[in-house]
């Protein structure tokens, strides 16, 4: 998780070393995919699946199984890597169905709790994820959703 992280810092997908880079993140992403995240931190977990992200190296499957451990496991995820996961996923174009339901919990969670313990980067990162995924909707269709709509609603007058 450090190596993917300080690797995504000091080199650029379009660098010099990308396709070095590229390759790595591949193989760790698909040992993760096999390990099921095991032994990471939530954290170690969100700034590695922000990484590989960064550099379009998740695989769907990884994609899949980072966001039901998100959603089955909610509680070991503070705020911070909560959002990062979700801001990751939503730029990776992960499908809507498997984004909306964390993303729904995690800004009715940020509400409930007044957005205590979200700083201004985490509440960045829901609002962008929240207004790219309804541009991403053409029809509109997360929005129809009673239940998304109020919990986006109490969110978003909380942050403004």
């Amino acid at each position: 998780a450090m190596l993917c992280g300080a690797l995504g810092k000091t080199t650029s997908p379009g660098g010099v070393d990308s396709s070095s880079v590229r390759r790595f993140l591949r193989v760790v992403a698909q040992g993760v995919a096999l390990t099921r995240w095991s032994g990471f931190s939530a954290q170690e977990l969100a700034n590695a699946f922000s990484t590989l992200g960064s550099w379009d190296a998740v695989p769907p499957l990884l994609m899949r199984k980072t966001l039901a451990k998100l959603q089955k496991h909610r509680d070991m995820f503070g705020p911070q890597e909560c959002c990062v996961v979700i801001l990751a996923a939503t730029k990776g174009g992960a499908p809507r169905e498997l984004v909306r339901p964390v993303l729904q919990a995690a800004v009715e969670d940020a509400a409930k709790k007044q957005l205590r313990g979200y700083n201004s980067v985490d509440l960045f990162n829901l609002m962008w994820s929240l207004g790219a995924r309804g541009a991403a909707d053409a029809a509109g269709e997360m929005y129809k959703d009673a239940d998304m709509i109020l919990a986006a609603r109490g969110f978003i007058a909380q942050v403004v």
